[in-house]
C-alpha cells in the first residue's frame, strides 16, 4: 500500500492518506534533519486517513517515515505557522 501525507507545509494537523484499498500495519515515524525521531507510532493498522497532530513542535523542516510490510516510504514536510 502507498501513501500520501498532506498538507504541505502544514501548521502541524496533518493527514496520512493510504492510496489504494487493503488493510495494512505500518509504523509512522516523524524524523527531524538531524536524523532524531520525534514522534512515533507503531503498528498502526491503518484503512483510511490518519490524523497527525504535530501543532506542539517547532516549525521547520522534518520527515514522516512509512514503514509496512511492502516496504518504506519517506515524505518530506514543512512546519509553519
Amino acid at each position: 500500500m502507498r501513501f500520501q501525507v498532506f498538507p504541505n507545509p502544514s501548521t502541524g494537523a496533518v493527514t496520512l492518506q493510504p492510496v489504494g484499498q487493503g488493510l495494512e500495519k505500518a509504523t509512522v515515524e516523524l524524523v527531524d534533519l538531524s536524523g532524531r525521531t520525534i514522534f512515533t507510532r507503531i503498528n498502526e493498522t491503518i484503512t483510511g486517513p490518519v490524523q497527525l497532530d504535530f501543532r506542539h513542535l517547532a516549525k521547520g523542516s522534518y520527515f514522516v517515515r512509512v514503514t509496512a510490510n511492502n516496504g518504506q516510504q519517506v515524505f518530506p514536510l514543512i512546519l509553519s505557522r
